[in-house]
């Protein structure tokens, strides 16, 4: 019901302007809820919805993701993801589900 997970910016992640891609950001937010909520229960799916809240200044983004509460069929998450100097630069959150087996 946790993970942090972490990108190094690289190149490749930049946009025309110099900023962190909105798709990369999203893809780490999404990798840390991947790992926070099937780690356990295995099999889960979500459907989020992203706010973008500044531009990066770091060289890292840092993708840290909580469960709301973890239920048999439902969890509620939230992902907040920051660069290395502190900066909030994303806020995802997510629910999950799981079929019963």
């Amino acid at each position: 019901d946790h993970a942090v997970c972490e990108l190094d910016i690289q190149d490749h992640h930049r946009n025309a302007l110099g900023n962190v891609m909105g798709g990369a950001i999203f893809t780490l937010a999404d990798f840390a809820l991947a790992i926070a909520s099937n780690t356990a229960e295995p099999e889960r799916v979500g459907i989020g919805t992203i706010e973008y809240l500044s531009a990066s200044k770091g060289t890292c983004l840092i993708a840290t993701c909580n469960a709301d509460k973890s239920g048999r069929r439902l969890g509620f998450y939230t992902t907040d993801v920051t660069d290395d100097t502190g900066r909030r630069i994303a806020r995802v959150t997510t629910t999950v589900f799981r079929e019963s087996e």
